[in-house]
């Protein structure tokens, strides 16, 4: 990549293709501090939890033949089984290494705390959630609408 490719692609760095949670007790470190990736790589899907977007199942029955194919462990959660409560003790337990997420996302420009990935039942999972927890995957997917909003609208 050229030098001026590479101060356009980090000048857009900043500015839609990614986010992060703010939070005082989840760092960097969180992530790798205790988790180590084992021989066998071991993902976690959520797919379309509020059943009502079939090309995000088909993504993930796509994307799990591929990753079982290359030999990784694949949980899949989704319709009701993608609850709030399960993502949450899944997201924590420390067993995956990847998280990808397809389904809505949902952003609140007034109060962007609010804002979240929506799980079965309509329940949003909010950044405020994964606080108290640790051994968090070392990578996170999320292909969800308004994911990359920020509190000025802009993506």
């Amino acid at each position: 990549m050229g030098s001026a490719a590479r101060r356009r692609f980090l000048s857009g760095a900043g500015t839609g293709l990614s986010r992060r949670y703010t939070s005082d007790s989840l760092t960097v470190a969180r992530w790798q501090e205790h988790h180590s990736l084992g021989p066998q790589l071991r993902v976690l899907m959520v797919v379309d939890p509020t059943l009502d977007l079939p090309g995000a199942a088909d993504e993930g029955a796509a994307l799990g033949r591929l990753l079982r194919a290359g030999g990784a462990e694949v949980t899949i959660l989704a319709g009701a089984a993608a609850s709030r409560d399960r993502v949450l003790g899944e997201f924590g337990s420390g067993h995956h290494d990847v998280l990808h997420f397809a389904g809505h996302g949902f952003f609140d420009a007034k109060d962007p705390g609010r804002s979240g990935l929506v799980c079965a039942d309509a329940e949003v999972l909010r950044g405020s959630h994964l606080d108290g927890l640790g051994n968090l995957p070392a990578l996170v997917f999320f292909n969800a609408c308004e994911a990359a909003r920020c509190a000025s609208g802009r993506r």
